[in-house]
């Protein structure tokens, strides 16, 4: 009995909130995030975009935390100043006689978990903000005919529509944005919103299918 005592006393026993001890663990905690950033900057700059610049194009002051994980062949190009959080996904479907391609524009930042789907062009505009798990694909993924699936035909290039994304475009984390959209300039996307349709510039989209909710007043750069 006095042995489950003592184990249960151990079992229980926190470290007292004093503030010898708040200082320790508060220098202990500043410590490890020191630790942690200077570790992330060198797998960044020594690993990541050096590894990424060797297969693909980017511009210069490119922020990438993470290697995406990226399948089949296909280009991508990135504008100067491009920032990628935390793991994205890019998967280039094969379709025969297309040469799939994403292109990110300048100073665009994107979440994580985003994930992108080409099997044509994907094009995002500058200055745009993809938050996290966000989904854009310039196709289905399968061919709709139920035999095709099942035989493992790939896509058809009638199947496949080029999406686009204007300038200072803000797309709200988990919204999906599917084949042969339009987005223009300075749009919003709401969070979980499916945008099935072209998005006028300067207007906020959101639901499922994506909605214009309302219009947006011009700013002096956009009314130029």
């Amino acid at each position: 009995m006095k042995l489950k005592a003592l184990l249960k006393k151990v079992y229980f026993y926190s470290l007292p909130n004093n503030a010898l001890v708040r200082t320790v663990f508060a220098v202990l905690d500043r410590g490890i995030e020191a630790f942690r950033f200077v570790w992330e900057w060198f797998v960044k700059t020594f690993w990541v975009e050096p590894r990424f610049r060797s297969r693909y194009q980017a511009g210069k002051s490119l922020w990438m935390e993470n290697s995406p994980f990226i399948s089949g062949r296909g280009e991508i190009v990135l504008g100067e100043g491009v920032r990628i959080s935390g793991k994205i996904g890019i998967a280039f479907m094969p379709v025969e006689g297309n040469e799939p391609k994403l292109c990110i524009g300048a100073n665009t930042f994107v979440g994580v978990n985003c994930a992108f789907s080409t099997a044509e062009s994907i094009v995002v505009g500058e200055n745009c903000l993809l938050a996290a798990e966000t989904v854009i694909r310039d196709n289905d993924g399968h061919p709709l005919d139920a035999v095709r699936r099942r035989e493992n035909h790939l896509l058809n290039p009638d199947e496949v529509k080029a999406v686009t994304i204007g300038d200072d475009v803000w797309v709200g984390n988990r919204a999906m944005i599917l084949k042969g959209v339009s987005i223009g300039d300075r749009a919003i996307v709401a969070s979980c919103a499916v945008v099935t349709k072209d998005v006028a510039a300067d207007t906020i989209v959101a639901g499922n299918p994506a909605r214009v909710v309302r219009e947006l007043p011009r700013s002096a750069e956009g009314a130029g």
